[in-house]
């Protein structure tokens, strides 16, 4: 079941029972599947298994744990490209046994974890000193950027991490902002651990319902927008039209979204009363295009990042980072998703959610065969940078064909 089918199951609860007959159809569907979920899985009992473990780390002076730390801050991306890296981390921990740490802003301010453990490295590393364990042995991998490829690279996905990273006491991926998951899931060395616990390869969702629950201030206030606003079947279209382009490429044209959006309204044969089209924007005038195409009593929005005079996010992206979370997150609770090519706030959203997306390229009023207006991916999971930028092209011979083994690696190849 989805996160957003989660949220709906949970939120009915809240409104009592009361809500349109489309609302509490929903209500009905999250009860079918969350008893269909009922039984643990393979996945739930090695998060307990870590949760154990975590708490080793936090109390018992007499357990040498290892970690894997993530270092990131608000001004080194967008908050799409930050939360990849805590998905990153947290499954390096988990194929190596390590314990799981932070030093990220974005996510002590704005998220916990769903079994409410300590992942503060400084408040930890505070306590190690404490119970003398001084100079950790720590490995530093970073920092990289979507734009270039560390030498270390081709180890994610070719070496046993867990006996080249033995005699390291901590190792800190250190601001990276791509999605380095392919790699891993590519690793031969893991590729049991993967067949059991992630057998349809899928990460960043599964991992998100651990790592991603919202402060109670942002998540009241997406619950109430989305009981207040969206409707029995609610399309969101992230925009994004302030994103540098290469040479050759044009701002993806608001009518393509509307265009796409009115389909999955026709394909699921659903009236105009049943449907709403949530919009996440960094412009005032793709949501004034988005209301006169669809029906300004059917789009709904926050502020966001399309007011004008908005200040703008640390990384220089449009809006704040209180309204970044809070459409991000309205958008992962939508029932389907059309978002831009290449903005990492589109594809991490749509993960989040568990919602297959439709990519809107940078392509204009001229496609062709091998220029499409769209495309849809297999699943869910984010988009692999590195993979089409400078992986295939310069990795060593041994680590692009463990990628090719993947499956999906044409999908990382070319999801941006």
């Amino acid at each position: 079941m989805s996160a957003a089918e989660h949220s709906r199951t949970d939120a009915s609860a809240w409104s009592g029972g009361q809500g349109t007959p489309s609302q509490g159809l929903l209500r009905l569907r999250g009860r079918s599947e969350t008893k269909q979920r009922a039984q643990p899985t393979a996945l739930d009992s090695l998060m307990h298994k870590y949760a154990e473990r975590h708490k080793q780390c936090l109390f018992d002076d007499s357990y040498r744990g290892q970690y894997i730390i993530v270092s990131m801050s608000d001004n080194f991306s967008g908050l799409g490209n930050r939360m990849l890296s805590v998905v990153t981390g947290m499954l390096m921990a988990l194929m190596t046994q390590r314990c799981f740490f932070l030093r990220h802003d974005t996510y002590h301010r704005e998220f916990k974890n769903s079994r409410g453990l300590d992942m503060r490295w400084w408040e930890h590393e505070a306590m190690l000193q404490r119970w003398g364990r001084h100079n950790l042995t720590t490995l530093v991998m970073g920092p990289r950027s979507i734009w270039s490829m560390l030498p270390t690279d081709p180890l994610y996905a070719t070496g046993n991490l867990t006996d080249l990273w033995a005699a390291q006491d901590a190792v800190d991926i250190h601001y990276d902002n791509d999605y380095l998951v392919p790699l891993l899931l590519s690793n031969p060395h893991y590729r049991g651990f993967f067949n059991r616990y992630f057998p349809g390869h899928e990460i960043f969702h599964p991992l998100s319902r651990f790592l991603f629950h919202l402060h109670p201030r942002h998540e009241t206030a997406a619950q109430k927008f989305r009981l207040a606003k969206f409707g029995g079947f609610t399309v969101g279209l992230q925009i994004r039209t302030q994103k540098p382009l290469g040479p050759e490429l044009d701002k993806p044209a608001v009518s393509h979204y509307c265009a796409l959006a009115r389909a999955m309204q026709l394909k699921r044969g659903l009236r105009d009363d049943q449907v709403r089209f949530f919009i996440a924007t960094d412009s005032e005038e793709a949501l004034e295009a988005v209301r006169k195409a669809l029906g300004r009593e059917r789009v709904v929005s926050t502020s966001g990042g399309g007011a004008k005079g908005a200040k703008g996010t640390q990384a220089g992206n449009p809006g704040t980072e209180e309204s970044a979370v809070l459409d991000m997150r309205l958008l992962s609770l939508s029932d389907a998703l059309v978002v831009t090519s290449a903005s990492s706030f589109g594809y991490v959203a749509a993960a989040w959610g568990g919602v297959v997306p439709i990519h809107v390229l940078h392509r204009g009023d001229k496609p062709s065969m091998l220029n499409p207006y769209f495309y849809i991916p297999l699943d869910t999971e984010p988009c692999y940078w590195g993979a089409h930028r400078y992986f295939l092209e310069k990795a060593p011979e041994e680590a692009i064909k463990v990628l090719k083994d993947n499956p999906l690696w044409m999908q990382y190849a070319h999801c941006q």
